[in-house]
């Protein structure tokens, strides 16, 4: 190729190199002038601001569509949750949940079963977005399908474990399922690698931690769950709760931390569900 003359000016989008503008005479004797020159880089300027305002409508309309995706899981997310929670003159629930951005990763749910026991779960899967509220929807439609059974809630965590596998992918999540007798006072619960409960004995004025063994929900098709029983008395206190609490940050850096947790249970046990909750989601940033 045979070139007379040419023109190289660099483009620069926010000060970093993101092109160049080449033209060339290829015909014998005929060259550029500092003239036209001069009109190519002006030209040039004009084409950096072309090319920065489609980056920018590009980047507008990947971030309203990441919106959209995130509104959806945060919808779906929503409605996972118990539109209502379940409440007797032998017990009471209360729940708080909120996301640390959008969508978050954990879950809970209460069912009331025909026996007239009542079920409930709290899980905590990895990841969030799209992929978790997958995972939250699997659990959720396996728990409410089988929990009516009457199976032993070892035997309905074999049964989420195998349900997120069969999804496929790289999903888990650590999850404790309890159900409660409120006739007997019984409680059965089985966990899957989440923080243990917290039990509260107005009898003896102690905490202790409810737990068994098993790995996360999604891990290994093959893994084993336990079941232990507990009796529930008057005054009792349990507490379900992820590590979006006990790794709360205050503005010290400081992790709120599991004894603190015990002790806002020992010093408010005589109140409400709903109260020691409130004092409890109130002191996250103190």
């Amino acid at each position: 190729l045979f070139i007379s003359s040419i023109m190289m000016i660099p483009l620069e989008i926010n000060n970093r190199p993101s092109g160049m503008i080449c033209v060339e005479h290829n015909t014998p004797g005929r060259y550029f002038t500092d003239e036209i020159f001069d009109i190519v880089t002006s030209l040039s300027v004009y084409a950096e601001i072309m090319i920065s305002n489609i980056s920018v409508h590009r980047e507008i309309l990947e971030k309203r569509e990441l919106d959209r995706d995130i509104s959806i899981t945060s919808g779906i997310q929503k409605s996972l949750l118990p539109s209502r929670i379940p409440s007797s003159d032998k017990y009471t629930f209360a729940v708080y949940s909120e996301p640390a951005k959008y969508v978050s990763g954990d879950y809970y749910d209460f069912i009331k079963l025909k026996s007239g026991k009542i079920a409930f779960l709290i899980c905590d899967v990895a990841g969030k977005g799209v992929a978790a509220g997958l995972v939250m929807t699997v659990i959720r439609t396996i728990v409410h399908l089988i929990a009516n059974q009457e199976w032993k809630t070892s035997s309905i965590m074999r049964m989420i474990n195998r349900g997120i596998l069969d999804i496929g992918g790289d999903h888990f999540a650590t999850a404790m399922f309890l159900v409660y007798d409120p006739e007997t006072g019984e409680l059965e619960y089985s966990n899957a690698a989440h923080l243990p409960a917290v039990l509260y004995r107005k009898s003896s004025s102690k905490v202790t931690l409810l737990d068994t063994e098993g790995l996360p929900l999604g891990i290994d098709r093959k893994s084993d769950y336990q079941s232990s029983v507990i009796q529930m008395e008057c005054g009792d206190i349990l507490l379900l709760y992820t590590d979006g609490i006990n790794e709360t940050m205050n503005s010290r850096r400081e992790q709120y931390g599991r004894e603190r947790i015990n002790c806002i249970l020992a010093e408010h046990n005589s109140l409400t569900a709903a109260d020691i909750s409130a004092i409890l989601t109130g002191s996250l940033k103190i």
